[in-house]
């Protein structure tokens, strides 16, 4: 690990360390998750919640993003930092956003996100990996989540573009008869 007191905290090394060492293949409740009713969508609830009367504007971008989410995921079967790239554009209502250019810090700079000349392709490999069918979909939307929280890949905005990554893995797997892609994914919120 990175960690230590002689040593900078480099998140981002930490997690790719540890992120080896999951049995990500192991932990599968997709048969009691597509067994229960569903309600209405989580994600949609909570930014609703949280941001709808304090912030509204961050809010509706959220959910417009969301839903360009939902229509890549109809498009494509890979999950890419160009795809992340045009959701963050949306959410930060900007007209461009690329990789950050130098290494994050966070907690009041106790704790960083490191970056070198690979980390763009790194995140890129890590991404690909979100629709690996052999690992199983609650497993998929984790990892992508917690790489985004990770890799930190934009100046502002990572959380927003990690919960979105997180949601985008299981869009591709639709079920009968159900009318949006966000009922089939796990962190919809069900009875």
């Amino acid at each position: 690990m990175s960690s230590g007191a002689d040593r900078h905290n480099d998140a981002l090394a930490d997690w790719l360390h540890i992120r080896t060492e999951i049995s990500w293949q192991c932990w599968s409740s997709e048969s009691a998750i597509a067994a229960r009713p569903l309600t209405p969508d989580g994600f949609r609830n909570f930014f609703t919640v949280t941001r709808g009367a304090r912030a509204p504007e961050v809010m509706a971008r959220a959910l417009t993003a969301l839903d360009v989410v939902f229509s890549d995921a109809q498009q494509s079967a890979r999950l890419t930092f160009p795809a992340m790239a045009n959701w963050q554009r949306t959410v930060l209502h900007r007209k461009t956003v690329a990789f950050r250019t130098m290494p994050a810090f966070v907690k009041g700079g106790g704790e960083s996100y490191g970056l070198s000349p690979g980390t763009p392709a790194h995140i890129a490999q890590c991404l690909a990996e979100s629709s690996s069918l052999g690992v199983p979909l609650p497993s998929r939307a984790a990892r992508s989540y917690l790489d985004l929280r990770f890799f930190h890949p934009f100046e502002d905005g990572n959380a927003r573009a990690a919960m979105l990554a997180g949601l985008r893995p299981g869009q591709r797997r639709r079920l009968p008869g159900r009318r949006t892609p966000a009922a089939d994914h796990p962190l919809v919120r069900r009875r």
